[in-house]
């Protein structure tokens, strides 16, 4: 599957995969060195929290998108 850049894309949907990214960053940074070793799932649930989207759609942003 090829990946999305931001000239094929809404510039909503830029700034929310942007977002989704930013506080991704944000988790790994709260958990530290232990990031590597808690589950993906945990950490994707914990990012959806925060931004308020479903953990498969923060999985897809974060596995398919280019920055």
């Amino acid at each position: 599957m090829t990946r999305f850049y931001d000239s094929n894309r809404r510039q909503s949907t830029v700034d929310r995969d942007r977002r989704v990214i930013k506080v991704y960053r944000e988790v790994l940074s709260e958990l530290g060195d232990i990031a590597a070793y808690v589950a993906r799932t945990e950490i994707y649930r914990r990012v959806s929290k925060k931004v308020g989207l479903c953990s498969k759609t923060v999985a897809n942003i974060i596995n398919r998108v280019e920055e």
